[in-house]
């Protein structure tokens, strides 16, 4: 899923190597794009339906009016962190986490972000199965190896009547700068 992407001067926005364009890129705004598996549920009810392009409502229409269009996005490059020394990085491995897709690694990762205040927290290639929400401070600066991935399982993420929140940034009332780059966050 796609949202609230800013595209400058690229000539594909989604294609497959080698193969079809399946969105055409330029210098474009995308409000919305989705490609996989949706589901809706309408009291007992649960509707499946296969997704490929935009969906509705995108989360532009809850936005402030202030942000609706291209001019009020704020955008930079992806961060370059060259100029830290070693110690400014946190490994989620030092605190326990496995990231081999096997067990549950929530209770280290937030020990690992708590921890980490003023630092880079770093996500080797993998991925971290969760079964408990991962809350992550504000001011945290989060990068993962190729795209590593936070993946909630388990019952407390499987009542679509009652959904849980498998990624939680920030707290009410808090403030700081957040980066999370090279992440996926799944369930």
């Amino acid at each position: 899923m796609l949202e609230n992407v800013r595209l400058n001067n690229v000539p594909i926005a989604i294609g497959y190597s080698g193969g079809p364009t399946v969105l055409q890129g330029g210098d474009v705004l995308i409000d919305n794009y989705g490609n996989g598996n949706t589901y809706t549920q309408n009291g007992g009810t649960r509707a499946f339906n296969f997704l490929n392009g935009a969906y509705s409502p995108s989360a532009k229409s809850f936005a402030p009016g202030s942000l609706r269009t291209s001019s009020g996005w704020f955008a930079r490059s992806k961060p370059q962190y060259e100029g830290l020394a070693i110690g400014s990085f946190v490994n989620v491995k030092t605190f326990g986490a496995r990231g081999n897709g096997q067990g549950d690694d929530a209770d280290a990762i937030n020990n690992a972000l708590a921890g980490a205040a003023g630092r880079v927290v770093y996500f080797p290639h993998g991925v971290y199965k969760v079964s408990k929400t991962v809350n992550i401070p504000a001011g945290t600066r989060m990068v993962g190896e190729a795209w590593a991935q936070i993946m909630g399982y388990g019952p407390r993420f499987r009542d679509i009547s009652n959904p849980q929140v498998v990624v939680s940034v920030g707290a009410p009332g808090s403030s700081g700068i957040m980066e999370i780059s090279d992440m996926v966050f799944t369930g």
